[in-house]
């Protein structure tokens, strides 16, 4: 899997482009909290590990950016606690 991860500030969401949709994780950010509420991959997509990408590069972000993350998308919040972090 080598598809890349973009960071689209103006639309608020990490995706990656595939052949024939994309995958996503959608956040807000207020006063220094991002909270990360969709994460969306088509359904011929799903187990191939692309939530999981999305993930980790917009946890690196948030890090990197010192925002307090909150996860109200359950896959986020289950990555967070799987990853101890």
């Amino acid at each position: 899997m080598s598809e890349l991860v973009q960071h689209q500030k103006e639309k608020s969401r990490f995706a990656i482009h595939l052949e024939d949709g994309e995958s996503v994780i959608e956040y807000h950010l207020k006063d220094g909290i991002i909270d990360f509420y969709r994460t969306y991959v088509p359904p011929e997509h799903r187990g191939k590990g692309y939530a999981q990408k999305l993930a980790k590069e917009a946890i690196q972000y948030a890090e990197d950016n010192g925002f307090s993350i909150q996860a109200t998308c359950s896959f986020v919040e289950k990555y967070l606690q799987r990853h101890k972090l």
